[in-house]
């Protein structure tokens, strides 16, 4: 392996409080981020978890292995508004995201 190498997950609140306006400058910024890495399994990766009321995995580390992939799948996240569950994204962040089975290659 070269260059910058690391498994990256996102973790965006889409609950009321945040508001559509907010959700969507989080989408940019994630697109924005995401544009900035070489994307596959040997380099970068990375994941998204949103929560509001539900945690979910709107992708593993290893669902998409380029830019474009992800770019699609961020543009098809929605806003679920809600409340607000920031334990329970956090505990599946550790529990789940970050496993070898959704795709962690590095330590």
């Amino acid at each position: 392996r070269c260059g910058p190498q690391g498994d990256i997950v996102f973790v965006l609140d889409v609950s009321g409080s945040v508001g559509y306006y907010n959700f969507k400058r989080m989408i940019n910024f994630v697109k924005y981020s995401v544009t900035k890495f070489v994307v596959n399994r040997y380099h970068v990766q990375f994941g998204l978890v949103t929560f509001g009321t539900i945690v979910s995995s709107e992708f593993y580390l290893n669902s998409y292995s380029n830019v474009w992939s992800i770019l699609n799948a961020l543009s098809r996240v929605r806003y679920m508004d809600g409340e607000t569950n920031t334990a329970g994204a956090l505990k599946y962040l550790r529990t789940s995201s970050f496993s070898y089975m959704h795709g962690k290659e590095t330590d």
